[in-house]
């Protein structure tokens, strides 16, 4: 907003050609003549006029949008307490607001102004910018906009410029809450996964998976290692605990990343292929430790992982909590057996039980069969 030429001027979408004229010659005295005289032809052409007019506030009244601009100087935050605001003059207004966000504002203030911004992009009306637009010409004797399809294609101008201003609030972010805030506004707009979101969120998300790419790739390859790692140990009798341990926490590390993606695919109703992939990976491992290693806890552990982090998998779900059933009837049916047998030794041809010696012969006619 700062920088359109309206603003740029002091001139409203109400004066007419002779006053940007006059007001362009007066500002070219104390701003850069180039500037100025871009602005004049910007706002003087019918054809490039709708572009400024569509960036700046249409439908709001010059002493409104004076207020607002105004407003946005010595306190940014406080547009997002408007309302009642034409839907496109309130996105402009929000999207020069989120030049305000830094690294000292919290993770869910910025996902919850993400969702005020998805929302409205949502209710945008190229009919009803139209009007408004046409009402200003009106006063101004500019020549109305006749179609549709210019504004059409302004507004879709406009909402890549949404998507950029809010990925450059979240690029000033720490990581972490980058990460955070992008998890925050896709679940909380999703309701976990189960419901659309808004076409923002969707572009949003869109790109940042393909800035997350070269992330998750490298985090995926160091699973797989891990994976490999832990079934050569088991194969060779060594330590395969402390393997997990490091394998749970790349596992983590990959999955809080991707979290934002997961949850889109699933309100999608589409499939995130590498969340597939690793969660299939660990729980062949899973199977692969107990079937062949006889090593339950270590199954255990990694199904329960599996369980935590793919949550947003359906099919994925399904099948590793058969695994996590079949495992507990099987720890339960050891447990039930250790307790039973806790008196229980062997000696030569006699074993001990409950304090009474037996011989080996008479096994068959005390139960334990």
């Amino acid at each position: 907003l700062q920088q359109n030429p309206f603003a740029l001027l002091g001139v409203t979408t109400r004066d007419d050609r002779r006053r940007i004229v006059e007001l362009a010659e007066e500002k070219s005295l104390e701003l850069d003549h180039d500037a100025c005289q871009k602005a004049r032809s910007d706002l003087t052409s019918p054809r490039m006029r709708l572009s400024a007019e569509m960036s700046w506030l249409p439908g709001a009244s010059p002493g409104k949008a004076a207020q607002f601009v105004s407003a946005l100087h010595s306190d940014p935050m406080s547009i997002r307490e408007e309302s009642g605001l034409p839907t496109l003059a309130h996105l402009n207004l929000l999207a020069s607001a989120f030049e305000a966000v830094d690294g000292n504002d919290s993770a869910d203030d910025v996902a919850e102004f993400i969702q005020e911004m998805a929302y409205l992009v949502d209710d945008l009306s190229a009919e009803q910018v139209l009007r408004d637009v046409n009402e200003d010409r009106s006063v101004s004797g500019f020549p109305e906009v006749k179609g549709i399809e210019q504004v059409e294609a302004e507004l879709s101008e406009r909402k890549r410029y949404y998507r950029n201003a809010i990925k450059d609030a979240l690029n000033r972010l720490p990581p972490a809450s980058l990460v955070d805030a992008m998890t925050a506004a896709v679940d909380q707009i999703t309701g976990g996964g189960d419901g659309h979101a808004p076409e923002l969120i969707d572009d949003l998300v869109d790109s940042y998976a393909v800035e997350t790419q070269g992330f998750l790739q490298k985090e995926a390859e160091s699973v797989e290692k891990l994976i490999n790692a832990a079934r050569d140990a088991a194969t060779s009798g060594e330590e395969v605990e402390p393997i997990v341990d490091k394998l749970v926490v790349v596992a983590r590390n990959w999955d809080k990343v991707a979290q934002p993606i997961q949850l889109s695919a699933k309100a999608r109703g589409i499939d995130h292929d590498p969340s597939h992939e690793i969660a299939y990976a660990i729980r062949s491992l899973a199977i692969d430790l107990f079937n062949e290693h006889d090593m339950l806890d270590q199954s255990k552990r990694l199904t329960e992982l599996i369980q935590e982090l793919f949550a947003e998998l359906p099919e994925v779900v399904e099948r590793v909590d058969e695994d996590a059933d079949a495992l507990e009837d099987i720890a339960s049916g050891r447990q039930m057996v250790s307790e039973k047998f806790k008196d229980f030794t062997l000696s030569g041809n006699s074993f001990s039980w409950k304090g009474q010696r037996y011989d080996i012969s008479t096994i068959k006619h005390i139960g334990f069969y």
